[in-house]
């Protein structure tokens, strides 16, 4: 009923399969972005300027590939295409975003592509980044039914990384949110109390696969969502970066008192906790790094300390 991708754990599902020979958008998309790119850094964070500048030439060579045969103009999207013909499928899906996250869409390429977002007639709504847009005939609008139309946390936090990349990080955070509160209702109300493969996009229910429920304990992508997407963009905990002991913190007024305690990254260990009636940060850690926070690079000391923001 449905093949896997070569290159990752999503499905080629039967709506993109109706018009396709062989061109799936997303692989073109992932050997430009976390191949050639990510090589191209990687070199140059080595000072192998020689390789680096290789990778970004083989990087822009993929990307005209992409945008010239992907590309849809007229409705501003990236689809698989028939191989033979060289037409669109236009059958629309988040695995569109990939080429967001590779970098490949100029500004305008990507403004367009995130309007999809923005209406429930397509993908977002209050239960956001459903598998096949509901404007697709083959979107199923009882369960989601797998892949026409379920919402599968990979999918989800590939998309807000993808958005982040471009600068959407309120809509990223706010798609985000809405996805991890889903999954709570869902656990509290739903039997048993668990974390489900994927979600319906209709109701607070899990989806089904042909009938039955999709699995259940499915923490080994599921989890993205209470985890990851908690973390990163509920809480705003942006980026840790060790090399250079550099850690982003978006801090949200609106979430109150917050923080992560014991959070490590590279040989840094670091408890913060942000107190909204004081506006300031409760700071732990075992050595110096910088902390970045409502525009300001500050410096953490080894111990604890208080920041005043």
């Amino acid at each position: 009923m449905a093949r896997r991708s070569l290159r990752h754990g999503q499905h080629s599902t039967r709506p993109r399969l109706r018009r396709l020979s062989g061109g799936i958008v997303d692989r073109r998309h992932q050997p430009a972005g976390s191949g050639s790119h990510q090589h191209s850094r990687l070199c140059r964070l080595r000072g192998d300027t020689a390789q680096a500048s290789a990778w970004q030439k083989e990087f822009e060579r993929l990307r005209k590939v992409v945008n010239d045969r992907y590309w849809d103009e007229r409705d501003g999207y990236y689809y698989d295409v028939n191989l033979a013909t060289g037409e669109p499928s236009r059958v629309m899906t988040p695995a569109s975003f990939w080429a967001m996250l590779a970098g490949i869409p100029d500004s305008t390429q990507a403004s367009r592509m995130v309007e999809r977002l923005r209406s429930e007639a397509f993908m977002g709504g209050e239960r956001p980044w459903n598998s096949l847009s509901r404007s697709d005939q083959d979107f199923d609008s009882v369960t989601g039914n797998y892949w026409r139309g379920g919402i599968w946390l990979p999918i989800v936090y590939m998309g807000s990384k993808a958005l982040e990349r471009y600068g959407y990080c309120e809509l990223a955070d706010s798609l985000a949110e809405r996805v991890v509160r889903m999954q709570a209702r869902i656990y509290e109300q739903t039997e048993p109390h668990t974390i489900w493969e994927c979600y319906s996009p209709v109701a607070d229910e899990p989806s089904t696969e042909h009938g039955h429920r999709v699995r259940q304990e499915f923490c080994g992508w599921s989890a993205l969502g209470p985890i990851s997407l908690f973390i990163e963009n509920i809480m705003g905990f942006r980026k840790a970066d060790a090399l250079s002991r550099t850690l982003t913190w978006d801090i949200k007024a609106s979430n109150g008192t917050h923080g992560l305690r014991r959070l490590r990254f590279g040989d840094v260990e670091t408890s913060l906790v942000y107190d909204a009636p004081t506006n300031s940060i409760a700071v732990s850690a075992n050595r110096p790094y910088t902390l970045v926070a409502r525009g300001r690079s500050i410096p953490v000391a080894a111990g604890e300390s208080t920041i005043s923001l």
